[in-house]
């Protein structure tokens, strides 16, 4: 399989993903629909924009398969692979919350080597190449390291699951009484993105697909920190993911295990 140069391919893709993240920020909702559940929404704005995304993507000389949220999708190739949420937050989205990213992951070998997230509403894009650190707005990105007693979590409710509720929420509620408080921004690309910009400390859901952590995952761990799904490689399909840094992540982990019997 032919390497390419990531570096050169950035460029193009963070374009793609203000490109994104500005049409969905000013485009007019005219159909919402469910999905798996009546908590898992998709609206004509969602599919619109991952169209958008996939003609940029085109664009660039590149041999990809296209993997995306709003679409039956293929089994992740163990070649190059764009992992795309359109508009990650898409309740949010509906109820004018302003908080919902772009995201965009090139995945080769069934890992993340490229990614790119765009919130529109802050005009902050996250950019991270395997190996080469991760960024906000140009600027380098570094973790820092706080025991989990001190830590602010992210947390996500894992709605689209229902059934898993009230093993979620006792893990929900270890977590509160192990930290300093609980955050929920309704967003997994959020979550992870503000993570490692150091809006908080930890993050932890339930139940989250491939698309939602992709890309994000990657910013997190060149910004220093650590992440732990349910498998050691990109697949479809869901996962629980927790993430945090150094001083925390071996109790946040602890806890989580402990509730998800793994």
């Amino acid at each position: 399989m032919e390497e390419f140069n990531l570096n050169a391919i950035l460029p193009q893709v963070k374009d793609c993903a203000i490109a994104a993240g500005r049409y969905f920020k000013q485009a007019a909702i005219e159909r919402i629909d469910s999905k798996s559940s009546n908590s898992d929404l998709v609206t004509n704005v969602d599919k619109q924009t991952q169209q958008l995304i996939k003609l940029q993507l085109e664009k660039i000389a590149i041999p990809a398969e296209f993997i995306a949220e709003e679409q039956n999708n293929p089994e992740l190739p163990m070649g190059y692979a764009w992992i795309v949420d359109p508009i990650d937050g898409t309740s949010n989205y509906i109820f004018h919350r302003h908080l919902s990213f772009v995201s965009i992951a090139l995945a080769y070998q069934q890992q993340t080597v490229l990614a790119c997230c765009y919130n529109p509403y802050r005009d902050d894009l996250f950019t991270a190449i395997k190996g080469q650190g991760a960024y906000l707005n140009g600027k380098q990105l570094h973790m820092e390291t706080r025991p989990l007693e001190q830590s602010l979590l992210a947390i996500g409710t894992a709605p689209y699951d229902k059934t898993i509720a009230e093993r979620n929420f006792e893990c929900l509620c270890g977590l509160f009484k192990a930290s300093l408080d609980l955050r929920r921004s309704g967003s997994c690309v959020a979550d992870l993105c503000y993570l490692a910009a150091n809006e908080h400390n930890a993050f932890y859901e339930a139940c989250v697909s491939l698309w939602d952590y992709a890309a994000a995952s990657l910013i997190v761990k060149e910004a220093g920190g650590e992440v732990h799904t349910n498998h050691d490689y990109l697949k479809l399909g869901k996962t629980y993911i927790m993430a945090g840094n150094s001083a925390n992540f071996v109790n946040l982990k602890a806890i989580c295990c402990r509730y998800l019997g793994d």
